[in-house]
């Protein structure tokens, strides 16, 4: 299922966990095709050491979509880029550049997965 993880956001950053719930949200509800709940995708903020102060650039990358044609994975793209910075506009903080990146994943490639509820 679908990762987002989310590069550019300093370990700090308020409001973080409210950022992982309107991507993960975003994600889930705009690829209807899937039928995914918020449960199956997972939002991740790597620990960038050269970032310092103020947020002024955002990647998100997204793994693990399993399918969709070519417009919905820039329809997800674009969704993304509106939500994040609706939530920076919103909290009053500007930025420089957002840009997400869908990346292609084959399952025949090799995958595994053990989910316990």
């Amino acid at each position: 299922m679908p990762v987002l993880i989310v590069y550019g956001i300093p370990e700090n950053f308020p409001k973080l966990e409210k950022l992982a719930e309107i991507l993960i949200d975003t994600t889930a509800w705009s690829i209807r095709e899937l039928n995914l709940k918020t449960s199956d995708v997972s939002c991740f903020f790597p620990k960038n050491l050269l970032l310092k102060g103020a947020v002024k650039e955002i990647v998100i990358f997204v793994d693990g979509l399993l399918e969709g044609s070519r417009d919905v994975r820039y329809d997800l793209a674009r969704k993304l880029v509106r939500s994040t910075n609706n939530f920076f506009e919103i909290n009053n903080l500007s930025l420089d550049k957002i840009e997400c990146i869908i990346r292609p994943f084959d399952l025949g490639q090799g995958f595994s997965s053990l989910c316990k509820d």
